[in-house]
């Protein structure tokens, strides 16, 4: 199991077979397996009751009915700036298409249908799948990769391989994203230990884990390692 999300009493969760499970959380049943993934499910959210969205290692961003195996796929090009579109990949030549996508390692729902993620380009990328268009792009992390990624209201964590946690404050209007905070983990012996993987907003604080195992509590003032 590579994620997992609880709506209810079901939960829907991404696996390196590239198939998503939904089960009943009561009983342990399988109430779906979900298809159409070509690599491992990096993360799997539910946006409400009815809808899934799903990120992988195959470069697809895709957003799945609850009930049908079919979902929208979508792709943001490497090229792509602030704005662009984002692209349609659920039509012929989507293999071809998706070779130039990046690849998007979370998810999460914002207001008004729109999703949030980020990826191996490290940066922070705001998409409406309704309209088409990619709304929102910043990126302030050092080197490559983002793969922590938390929501509350229009605030947006994320967490990087370059060990710093960033918070940004997102306009919807004028379609941009500010950095309200920056926090680099205390420097250890290897770089590569301060790598973020999870980030959780609390009402008046932070809390991020590293790749092997560290949690920190982030605020405005400090960083405390918790263990």
């Amino acid at each position: 199991m590579q994620c997992g999300s609880f709506l209810n009493d079901l939960v829907a969760v991404g696996t390196a077979f590239r198939v998503i499970i939904v089960w009943k959380v009561g009983d342990g049943s399988v109430v779906r397996k979900i298809l159409g993934h070509n690599g491992l499910v990096s993360d799997v959210i539910w946006i409400n009751d009815e809808q899934l969205a799903s990120v992988s290692d195959d470069r697809s961003i895709r957003v799945w009915e609850r009930d049908s195996q079919v979902a929208e796929m979508y792709g943001s090009s490497k090229q792509d700036g602030p704005q662009g579109d984002l692209q349609s990949a659920s039509r012929a030549g989507q293999k071809k298409m998706l070779k130039d996508f990046v690849r998007q390692w979370k998810v999460r729902p914002l207001a008004s249908g729109l999703l949030a993620t980020v990826g191996e380009d490290a940066s922070l990328r705001v998409f409406d799948p309704k309209a088409g268009r990619q709304v929102v792009y910043a990126k302030g992390h050092m080197g490559w990769n983002v793969r922590a990624l938390a929501v509350s209201g229009n605030l947006v964590a994320t967490g990087g391989e370059d060990g710093s946690v960033k918070v940004w404050q997102l306009d919807f209007q004028a379609e941009q994203a500010q950095l309200k905070l920056r926090m680099p983990l205390p420097a250890q012996s290897k770089a590569k230990y301060n790598q973020i993987r999870q980030i959780h907003f609390s009402s008046d604080s932070t809390f991020v884990s590293t790749k092997i195992g560290s949690v920190f509590r982030v605020d405005e003032a400090q960083i405390t390692e918790l263990y």
